[in-house]
């Protein structure tokens, strides 16, 4: 059971997270060609073998933010999650259709590491005729 201050510290992840995403540019700015994306999102406890979560981000394009970051599941996790946006924007100006990747939750359960992995899969569908970039690359401003 979560007790008041772990409840007032995940809603101020929560709202920091939500902040990152609004100031992100659009998506629809950063790829203007791209038509739909689709993530597969799975989530493996410590040992990798045990699914703790799945499923799919279907990302609306048009009022998207160009930030993919993904909170980690495991509810005990303090400074987790999963922050995509360099992989996805590069493979989305790369104009691919598929491509996969992981990450390491780098955050922590008590005094230990949480150890959950995050693997993805993405569906990228482009509109052939639309112009290839209006701005500077996302990809160039890796954290």
């Amino acid at each position: 059971m979560w007790n008041r201050r772990q409840q007032t510290e995940a809603a101020l992840v929560h709202h920091e997270r939500r902040q990152r995403e609004d100031e992100a540019p659009r998506l629809r700015q950063e790829v203007r060609q791209l038509a739909a994306l689709d993530i597969e999102i799975d989530e493996f406890r410590a040992a990798g073998t045990v699914l703790a979560a799945r499923h799919t981000r279907r990302i609306v394009v048009e009022q998207a933010p160009a930030h993919f970051e993904i909170p980690c599941s495991e509810e005990r996790c303090t400074g987790g999650g999963y922050d995509l946006t360099y992989e996805v924007m590069r493979a989305l100006e790369a104009r691919r259709t598929l491509f996969d990747g992981q990450a390491a939750c780098p955050g922590s359960v008590g005094s230990a590491e949480c150890g959950r992995t995050l693997r993805y899969v993405a569906h990228a569908s482009y509109i052939e005729d639309a112009p290839v970039l209006g701005r500077a690359r996302a990809s160039d401003r890796r954290p």
